[in-house]
């Protein structure tokens, strides 16, 4: 059995009284808790190499909910609370991994992760729906090699491709939107629609220069490398009238030193 407290933010919230003080209305929640039952098995394939899968099921209790609404901090991600919220709210994962592994051996390695899983959540309303993070499916691949250079300088080279399912959202309700020149949320039909799929690769590319006392390792990482642009959701656009999607960012370089001792 797991309990952990949520995000300050959810303890803080108050009721203003003045400008200056505010009374808390969410002080008296309590941990969200959850059991956990993990089914495991581990092959050495050979010494460097491993097979890993694991079953897993695990039910949540006593999450924060919104009495009479579909939210529950399950689908938190970090946002603004100003709601009075009780520990009613429940939900389950269940799912299985899978994991192969060639450890960093010779100089090289991979490793292949692949999940699949279904997340359901009940809100203050005591519906069952989808999760927010009900992707139902994740799958990374990694691998990297290295060269010695000089017999005391290492460079690396590091892919990582991940793939993985769209998350479902509340969409919004256009008329209405329209209507009060805002953006309002389609409640009956929260986390009905899902965004589509996507797919990321990543580079990076390392040297190491070893001294006698420290370590000094340069970075390039380029995130994104194929510049995708998928689509992360939806906002109101008053001025058109109209829903637009939102698009992440595209390609990241990032350059970075760090010392080891």
């Amino acid at each position: 059995m797991h309990s952990q407290l949520e995000d300050i933010g959810a303890y803080l919230t108050g009721i203003p009284m003045n400008e200056m003080t505010s009374i808390p209305i969410n002080k008296s929640l309590n941990f969200s808790r959850a059991h956990h039952f993990v089914l495991g098995y581990d092959f050495l394939i050979r010494q460097d190499v491993r097979l890993n899968t694991e079953i897993y099921y695990q039910y949540l209790y006593d999450i924060p909910v919104k009495p009479g609404s579909y939210y529950s901090m399950l689908n938190s991600t970090g946002e603004y609370y100003n709601d009075t919220l009780v520990n009613k709210g429940s939900g389950w994962n269940a799912g299985i991994d899978f994991t192969f592994e060639k450890f960093l051996t010779r100089q090289f390695y991979y490793l292949l992760t692949v999940s699949f899983f279904d997340s359901r959540y009940k809100g203050g309303d005591g519906v069952w729906r989808n999760s927010r993070f009900n992707t139902n499916y994740v799958i990374n691949l990694l691998g990297g090699k290295e060269w010695t250079i000089r017999k005391k300088n290492i460079l690396g080279l590091n892919l990582k491709a991940s793939f993985t399912g769209g998350e479902y959202y509340v969409p919004i309700d256009l008329g209405k939107s329209i209507e009060q020149h805002t953006e309002i949320l389609n409640e009956a039909d929260a986390y009905k629609p899902k965004l589509p799929a996507f797919f990321y690769l990543d580079l990076t590319i390392t040297f190491r220069t070893n001294h006698k006392k420290y370590s000094g390792i340069w970075a390039l990482q380029i995130r994104n490398l194929l510049n995708q642009h998928p689509n992360v959701g939806y906002v109101y656009d008053d001025f058109k009238h109209t829903i637009e999607p939102q698009s992440s960012l595209g390609i990241i370089p990032l350059i970075s030193y760090k010392i080891e001792f």
